[in-house]
């Protein structure tokens, strides 16, 4: 077909605007989409909403919120005295003799805890977790507060983590 009958073949719809696409009205769309980021937006309207720190989030974090199961990393401080990770405070109801199953580690992210940590300090102590597109409103059931305030970066894991969004 040559250019024109492929015109024609985009029927026209009821209300008269073509039912076709062209590039370049989709490449405008992405970009109209794209302008909605929160990267995108913040550095445009800074001295109007509320302060903000944007933090990258690396590869390996990314896959570990995509993943099934919730383990959070430790907040880096010390267990207190005469406690152990391994302490059971139950009856041990919920584990099983002589099970050899390997306990899932915690996932690592040091450099990111400690930047979340300094971007909690440099908000005033607590701040507000949102990704690029969307917040873990979802979540907030899963924190203590039940709220999105976060004033450690195993808050905001755990939020980001239990998130759907």
């Amino acid at each position: 077909p040559t250019q024109t009958e492929s015109k024609e073949e985009h029927q026209k719809v009821d209300d008269g605007t073509s039912s076709s696409c062209s590039d370049e009205t989709f490449f405008e769309t992405v970009e109209s989409v794209n302008a909605c980021q929160f990267t995108s937006w913040y550095p445009l309207f800074r001295e109007y909403t509320f302060k903000s720190h944007v933090i990258p989030l690396p590869d390996p974090f990314v896959a570990y919120l995509r993943s099934d199961g919730i383990h959070l990393p430790r907040d880096g401080e010390d267990l207190p005295k005469g406690e152990t990770e391994d302490d059971d405070d139950s009856d041990g109801a919920w584990s099983t003799a002589g099970d050899d199953a390997p306990t899932a580690q915690p996932p690592q992210f040091p450099e990111l805890e400690k930047e979340i940590s300094d971007t909690i300090e440099m908000l005033g102590g607590s701040a507000f977790p949102k990704l690029n597109w969307s917040s873990p409103k979802d979540a907030a059931w899963i924190c203590a507060t039940h709220t999105l305030k976060c004033e450690s970066p195993t808050d905001v894991m755990l939020l980001l983590k239990g998130s759907d969004m």
